[in-house]
């Protein structure tokens, strides 16, 4: 019979016949105790059932965590398990992942699998520090620090934490969205990169590295999952050589079921799923020096759309709503990137070239009602139609060292260069009427603001083009103590052309310029050969941008989102700590870190009606702590432990207008 120990939703399971687990655990709960009988953490314990925390659980959580870990590893059974060294590519170059003065987290194929993480949703809670989240049920939102996408709503406001693909940055949300696809490891990079990634990514980065095509052998894998819901879960991919120096790697993915929830006036099925996603890679080692990888990958995403119930809905379950317009959502994602990699004795030359295409389409009932009474403030039905068109092309060169020079100094050197664009079209329908029918909207009659069953209208395109160029080098001052320096310039523009309500008011062409200097310094400091110290200051920016909608009138209250918002610039020092212990059986990474944040962008909303944008909150700030922690108790026996801690505050008055 299993016995189980159930702390605050985090569980251990272990068999009775794990005589040594038991008696650690038993060593553990009777040390608690006392620990708690000396901070009244009023816990009982009893023999044969859990404990149970009487109102000061988060009090007692964290010393039965450290006491449990504590004792494991010193009755850690003599054993040939170890953790094993792990590989990163977070600063552009392969290096051990101790050794990077950097908050780092890292799955492979094999974690990713044991954890059933199969997007990048799955990591939430597993990484510290990292919260993901959905808004509006499509749009996925991936916050590290608590530093994310404050701005989804604009879509050329590009959110805090970057997204990397074989070493290419994807521009487009919206890649997110699908399922992990046979991949090789996934790096999540945790503070502000503001030298080797720089492109808005103020929170951090994650970087997905993909299963490589193999010239040696032939292989292939089918993986299914049936469930309910009629849920239908399928990858599969083959590894095809074509010569000794050349292969082809196909993967596809199929993601489906049924609606969660239901629009009970509609009879139409809500929180459904039908994702499809496909990759071809063409790897050509044309020389031992040179290599070649080509790829082409293709999203797409059919469904109803999310259900989000209305604050006025009584329709009785959590699951069941009652509205008056059907919902839809379609997806369509392409991305081909090609990767040249040129070894010479003395550096690497790598060129990182991409075409990005997305197409989105999103039919919404926009009040989330029913038909209500007529004396009702709010008109019903209402339905928003959005359609919107990214492109992008990137192109980046790197240039890495491969031996250090006077046995001192290595670097990486680089040039980046982004330019994409949105094309928005925005329409909203609202039954002013309360006669549970749309009337017929004209362009002539919406420019000369007559009434009519009609909401904001947007036709808009918004271009960017950022050039950056980075250099960062670490020089060895002794055989264990290292400084890193590295400075990054980059020069940004963004044009818009927003034309609102057909052009009533003309169209707005609006223009901001931003040159920006940012960059890195770090001290690494070997304790032992086990055990790293690091301090670094980090600045990290995020380009400002052209608004969609804003004020125009401050007569009745002052204006509050501009045409235009301001960079956002962040400072942040960290001190850190990694290393591996009981002959690699724990490994214990500790980060400390400060934020100093000027005209951090947020979405905001004008008091005059249907303006709203990007905003700058003058100055704020976070302190933290993050904990990761990994540990082998026997050769079948593993725990992993993660912890992070935030305080944030706005530090300067800032005037903004409360939704509620």
């Amino acid at each position: 019979m299993p016995h189980l120990l159930q702390t605050n939703k985090h569980s251990f399971s272990f068999d009775s016949s794990h005589d040594l687990l038991r008696a650690i655990i038993e060593s553990t709960l009777r040390k608690l105790n006392a620990f708690a009988q000396w901070r009244d953490c009023h816990m009982t314990l009893f023999s044969s059932v859990p404990p149970t925390f009487g109102g000061r659980t988060n009090r007692c959580f964290a010393p039965l965590l450290v006491l449990l870990i504590l004792n494991l590893a010193v009755h850690a059974e003599e054993s040939p398990v170890y953790i094993e060294e792990v590989l990163v590519t977070a600063e552009k170059r392969t290096e051990n992942l101790q050794d990077l003065s950097q908050a780092v987290s890292v799955f492979d194929e094999e974690m990713l699998l044991r954890t059933a993480a199969t997007s990048i949703i799955d990591l939430d809670g597993l990484v510290p520090g990292v919260n993901i989240a959905k808004n509006e049920g499509i749009k996925t939102i991936l916050t590290i620090r608590g530093v994310g996408n404050e701005a989804n709503q604009n879509a050329i406001a590009n959110p805090s934490v970057s997204y990397h693909l074989d070493g290419i940055y994807v521009a487009s949300t919206f890649s997110l969205q699908s399922d992990f696809l046979d991949l090789a490891q996934v790096e999540v990079i945790r503070g502000p990169q503001g030298t080797l990634f720089g492109q808005n990514s103020t929170g951090g980065a994650v970087s997905v590295s993909t299963a490589k095509p193999d010239p040696t052998h032939l292989f292939g894998r089918l993986q299914t999952s049936l469930g309910s819901y009629d849920r239908f879960k399928t990858l599969a991919s083959i590894n095809v050589p074509l010569s000794e120096r050349l292969a082809i790697r196909s993967s596809a993915a199929w993601n489906k079921h049924a609606g969660f929830a239901k629009n009970v006036v509609l009879e139409q099925e809500l929180d459904d799923a039908d994702g499809k996603a496909g990759r071809v890679s063409l790897l050509w080692d044309a020389t031992t020096d040179l290599d070649v990888l080509v790829s082409y990958f293709h999203y797409s995403e059919d469904i109803n759309g999310a259900a989000q119930k209305g604050i006025r809905d009584i329709t009785p379950g959590p699951r069941r709503l009652a509205q008056d317009s059907l919902s839809e959502y379609n997806l369509q994602s392409r991305l081909s990137y090609s990767v040249i990699s040129w070894d010479h004795a003395a550096f690497t030359l790598k060129s990182l070239t991409s075409r990005q295409n997305d197409e989105v389409f999103i039919l919404r009932d926009n009040d989330r009602h029913t038909l209500l009474d007529a004396r009702s403030p709010i008109p019903t039905p209402a339905f928003i139609l959005d359609h919107s068109q990214l492109k992008a092309f990137t192109q980046e060169f790197q240039l890495i060292s491969n031996e250090s020079y006077f046995d001192r100094v290595d670097w990486v050197a680089g040039v980046f260069y982004v330019n994409n664009s949105v094309v928005l079209h925005f329409n909203e329908q609202i039954d002013f009427g309360h006669d549970g029918m749309f009337d017929p909207v004209t362009v002539e009659q919406v420019r000369n603001f007559e009434l009519g069953d009609y909401g904001f209208i947007s036709n808009s395109k918004v271009a960017r083009k950022s050039l950056s160029a980075y250099f960062q080098s670490t020089y060895e001052l002794t055989a264990s103590q290292r400084l890193i320096g590295g400075l990054r310039y980059t020069d940004d523009q963004v044009r818009g052309q927003v034309t609102n309500f057909f052009g009533r008011a003309g169209t707005s062409h609006l223009a901001t310029n931003t040159q920006r200097i940012t960059g890195r310094s770090a001290y690494e400091i070997d304790l032992n050969e086990a055990t790293l110290l690091f301090g670094s200051f980090t600045r990290g920016f995020k380009p400002g941008g052209s608004n969609l909608t804003f004020g125009r009138e401050d007569v009745i209250a002052p204006i509050l989102v501009l045409p235009t918002f301001e960079e956002e610039v962040v400072d942040v020092m960290e001190l850190g700590l990694k290393s591996d212990l009981l002959q690699n059986r724990l490994r214990l990474n500790v980060a400390l870190f400060a934020y100093t944040y000027e005209n951090l962008q947020y979405q905001a909303t004008d008091p005059e009606v249907f303006e709203g944008g990007v905003a700058n909150v003058p100055e704020s700030d976070i302190s933290g702590i993050e904990l990761e922690s990994q540990l082998f108790v026997t050769d079948a026996i593993a725990m992993d432990f993660t912890l992070a801690w935030l305080d944030t505050s706005i530090s300067a008055h800032h005037l903004s207008l409360d939704n509620v």
